[in-house]
């Protein structure tokens, strides 16, 4: 099953949701979200480099040359740890 886009999400709920201004505002709320996500995932890749690159993309090359095995278990760690 295909996933929802978020105007596709935002479309669906504003016409079979009774609303008031807290039901428009969780709605839309929940809309962004999906669309976060969605580009997030749109850019994994450049998103993974530039987090471990810190920002600075000068170094993108270095992270490139990197193991994956290791790129990764650094991207669980800084999950798992917060940092």
């Amino acid at each position: 099953m295909k996933q929802q886009t978020a105007v596709e999400y935002l479309f669906e709920k504003l016409w079979e949701t009774p609303k008031d201004k807290l039901i428009w505002h969780s709605i839309l709320k929940k809309a962004k979200e999906i669309e976060k996500e969605q580009q997030s995932a749109k850019w994994s890749w450049e998103l993974m480099i530039y987090s471990l690159s810190k920002g600075d993309i000068t170094k993108s090359d270095k992270i490139g040359a990197l193991p994956l095995v290791y790129v990764f278990n650094v991207l669980g760690m800084k999950k798992e740890l917060d940092i």
